[in-house]
């Protein structure tokens, strides 16, 4: 027969595989490319509102909020401290708001493309829903 562990061994056992969780995430999120906001500035400044140019940069921020949204979610399987919470709540709200300045100008964008009558996509209207209704949901 098995010898039990202290409770206190296997609480402790918990906090390092949450620990190694959360630094696995913070790994994975930290070490995806995506384009810095000066360089977008710079390249946008000699891009047309083309609609393939639009559905290109919407990718990118879709597949950047996906991943944001993944790694919430992941994180709510996990058991962790209030304090472990807080710190995952801090770092994903900053890099929201570090992103909020390409959605701001990508709704800009989409809504120029909507005046502008240029033939849209059927999913046009619904992907710039999701993209917003996401990242209110994340905010």
């Amino acid at each position: 027969m098995q010898s039990r562990r202290p409770e206190g061994d296997l609480i402790s056992a918990q906090w390092e595989l949450q620990r190694v969780a959360l630094e696995k995430m913070a790994v994975k999120l930290s070490s995806m490319k995506y384009p810095s906001p000066p360089r977008r500035h710079l390249s946008q400044l000699t891009r047309t509102n083309s609609l393939q140019e639009f559905e290109a940069e919407f990718q990118e921020l879709w597949d950047w909020l996906m991943d944001m949204d993944a790694m919430v979610t992941d994180s709510h399987q996990l058991m962790m401290s209030e304090d472990q919470r807080h710190q995952l709540f801090k770092s994903s709200h900053a890099e929201l708001m570090m992103m909020d300045g390409r959605k701001s100008g990508l709704l800009g964008r989409a809504e120029s493309l909507r005046r502008s009558g240029v033939e849209l996509p059927t999913d046009f209207h619904v992907k710039i829903h999701n993209l917003t209704h996401t990242w209110t949901q994340l905010e």
